[in-house]
């Protein structure tokens, strides 16, 4: 199947197979037009375009913000780690499934997209249980700075889109019974040794370095022993309670944007419909003909297809939401007709009409105070910008960071001590109260010198903040002095873990040249021979083995005497059995988490290889050096 998708996808068998994985993922599917992420033509500031459409700089810019206001992480950084691109070929193959949603017709009802909104909105409305879902759903909108309009589409975007997503990951590749059969044995094959453990502690007749050994293994090891530098900090932070409360907007005010955007409170007619969908056109006439002669429209489908599955339910639906031929049937028919055997991509449809509901319009004053916080929250954005360049501007013309935080009233934080990653010189998170934000902040405070306030920056929340560096710790190192007996430590062991290393070897080599026995050289050191039984691969190694012990027993074969490092030490010793479980003796059930996993995994290849097709058929163009300029070394000389 991988193979033809890699060749080419039949659309016929592509069309059923679609069919049939569809009305199993959703409810109530129907065809939709998708709007996306990508919008006009392609310029020289567009980052990409899709099948003619593009994605603007500043779009995509506010985008990749908004993405990493909560990740820790710079867009330069971001950019090295190739982070940007991930992002950009995440909204590339969101928007190459949204139009492959409308080419194979997939259509999301106004019922599954409240669905969805309810099922995201429920734990804040768990967490606020005086707030209405109404009160909920605006702070989200506000939160997120798109109107309820924006919010449905892309609810109703997302559904189709993993609808799809869905259907297509769910024919991934199938493993035969012997290949995961082989699979199971190889996790499941287990293995016994008999072993001597031999101690670096043991090794006591090593004698304790001079001075002037120990003085140049300080100095080999210097940077073990280093203070990296570290700066503590000013942050001034301007959030929107700075500005919110001197502003108000008036009714008059109010009533020219009800006015001027009266569409969108406008309710279109929309009709409810049961709908069925059956793939052969035969099929859709023997179920329209139960309905003729008195059955409903699930009981017709039951009775000829002796199952419910292609009946869809029934949801409500605006005429723009249809495709052409669906919408003049639907809405040219009076309550309680049947519409149809009808065809389209999905197969053959047939509705009912069952309700009308007639367009209607919200009158101002029930919408006032909401449109109100939606344009307060919008000015809100505005001014809170328009005040954050206000503290540039002042910065750039010598005002001290304390008399613009006296003036304004700013948010004051005061940051002791703390290296580059945040931690502090006792090994704590000295950034906590700005954790979403850390990693922008400590880039800035480690690219100005003490003293300096770095420009104004924006960070989650809609805040803004500026960081004054107030004093610079250079990286030193701890004296010598200071941690000799800890050098001397460190030679020791090092010293130890070399002897005893040298003793497993030639240990090794006697036991597995024949000299001698595994008793004969375990009771030569005074030791005793361990036995270690049914050690799984991939297991939690346990003490004394490791890892690399484990690694070393499953490289080996059975009879052969080994030498494999341990916690504290080295083992030898000589593998005695491997047990394989038997095929015969493995069910069924067994097998099944291995052939989930290969599953999932091979549904991500399924689908990654099915988006690299869309992007050949809709045509990906990206702007290499629009996203060098925005993010890349030259970002600093692309105007903001």
């Amino acid at each position: 199947m991988m193979r033809s998708m890699r060749e080419g996808v039949h659309s016929k068998i592509i069309k059923i197979v679609l069919f049939g994985l569809l009305t199993m993922a959703v409810f109530g599917l129907v065809l939709m037009d998708v709007g996306g992420f990508f919008r006009g033509g392609m310029g020289n500031t567009n980052v990409a375009t899709v099948a003619g459409s593009s994605i603007s700089s500043t779009e995509f810019q506010r985008h990749v913000q908004r993405v990493l206001s909560n990740q820790g992480i710079t867009p330069t950084d971001a950019y090295n780690f190739g982070y940007i691109d991930q992002i950009l070929d995440n909204e590339i193959a969101r928007t190459v499934i949204s139009n492959a949603t409308v080419d194979q017709g997939v259509l999301v009802g106004d019922d599954a997209v409240a669905k969805q909104i309810n099922t995201m909105i429920a734990p804040l409305l768990q967490s606020n249980p005086e707030a209405s879902k109404k009160d909920i759903l605006q702070r989200v909108l506000m939160n997120q700075g798109i109107s309820e309009t924006e919010f449905v589409n892309a609810i109703r975007h997302e559904i189709a889109n993993s609808t799809l997503q869905s259907a297509i990951q769910a024919g991934g590749a199938l493993v035969t019974r012997d290949e995961l059969v082989a699979l199971y044995q190889l996790r499941n094959e287990s293995r016994s040794i008999n072993a001597i453990i031999l101690k670096n502690s043991d090794m006591t007749d090593i004698k304790p370095a001079d001075e002037a050994v120990l003085t140049v293994f300080y100095d080999a090891a210097r940077a073990r022993y280093a203070k990296p530098e570290t700066r503590s900090m000013t942050i001034a932070v301007l959030s929107e309670k700075q500005v919110r409360d001197t502003m108000d907007i008036s009714d008059e005010e109010l009533r020219i944007e009800y006015d001027r955007n009266i569409a969108q409170y406008r309710t279109a007619e929309k009709r409810v419909l049961q709908q069925a969908v059956l793939i052969d056109q035969a099929d859709a006439e023997a179920v329209k003909a139960k309905m003729d002669a008195g059955a409903t429209l699930k009981d017709a489908v039951k009775s000829h297809t002796g199952k419910t599955d292609a009946y869809l339910g029934e949801s409500e639906f605006e005429r723009a939401g249809l495709i052409e031929n669906i919408a003049n049937g639907a809405f040219g028919a009076k309550v309680g007709d049947v519409v149809g055997p009808l065809e389209t991509p999905l197969g053959w449809h047939i509705l009912v009409l069952t309700k009308i509901n007639a367009p209607d319009t919200t009158p101002f004053e029930k919408v006032k105070a909401d449109l109100k916080k939606e344009l307060l929250q919008i000015r809100l954005s505005d001014e809170i910008l328009a005040t954050a360049n206000q503290i540039d501007d002042r910065l750039a013309a010598g005002e001290s960071l304390d008399d613009i935080v006296k003036s304004m009233n700013l948010d004051v934080t005061k940051i002791g001590a703390v290296h580059n990653d945040g931690s502090t010189p006792d090994k704590k998170d000295g950034m906590t109260a700005f954790d979403k934000d850390r990693g922008a902040i400590l880039e800035t405070a480690f690219s100005v010198e003490a003293g300096e306030t770095a420009p104004v920056m924006e960070i989650s929340g809609g805040r803004f903040a500026a960081v004054r560096v107030d004093n610079v710790t250079p990286l030193s190192y701890t004296p010598y002095e200071e941690v000799k007996d800890e050098i001397a430590k460190g030679w020791m062991d090092d010293q130890r873990a070399t002897a005893n290393r040298d003793r497993a070897q030639k240990l090794q080599q006697a036991v597995a040249g024949g000299e001698k026995t595994l008793e004969q050289a375990a009771k030569d050191l005074g030791l005793s021979v361990q036995t270690f039984s049914n050690i799984k691969a991939g297991a939690e190694p346990k003490a004394p083995m490791s890892t690399a012990t484990l690694a070393a027993l499953f490289d080996g074969v059975q009879g052969e005497t080994m030498m494999a490092p341990v916690d504290g030490g080295f083992m030898v010793g000589t593998i005695t059995a491997i047990n394989i479980p038997v095929a015969d003796k493995i069910s069924d059930q067994d097998l099944r988490p291995i052939s989930d996993s290969i599953t999932r995994t091979a549904g991500n290849e399924f689908m990654a290889v099915y988006v690299q097709h869309l992007e050949d058929k809709y045509g990906v163009k990206i702007n290499r050096r629009m996203l060098d300029l925005m993010f890349g070394p030259e970002s600093g000389t692309v105007a903001q």
